[in-house]
């Protein structure tokens, strides 16, 4: 009867641990996947702030090569017209003067 009493206690204390060892599994288990949702979110938010970067990124290389589009005709239109006043500067200690137009329109 004694043996009996001693076997339920062990097999009462081991099914007790059972069940806290399997809470314990549960509990990690739970905050698994808690922390597994926290960095896919991360991850999903990075993932946009990348895209947001390339387009904008993609945005400043076009505005940047427009720029660039820009001072080259300036540019050329200033050499244009340092040439006329070369030209105007040289005319008049040898003759007439000539009339020199400016336009202040910049092509695209």
């Amino acid at each position: 009867l004694r043996h009996r009493d001693e076997a339920v206690a062990y097999a009462l204390k081991q099914m007790r641990e059972a069940e806290e060892q399997a809470k314990r599994a549960k509990d990690a288990l739970r905050e698994q996947k808690e922390s597994s949702a926290a960095v896919a979110a991360e991850r999903d938010t990075l993932k946009e702030e990348v895209a947001r970067l390339g387009e904008e990124g993609e945005k400043r290389d076009k505005e940047l090569e427009e720029a660039k589009e820009m001072v080259s005709t300036v540019t050329e239109e200033k050499t244009v017209l340092l040439k006329r006043v070369a030209e105007t500067t040289e005319g008049s200690q040898t003759g007439p003067r000539k009339s020199v137009t400016v336009s202040n329109s910049v092509p695209r």
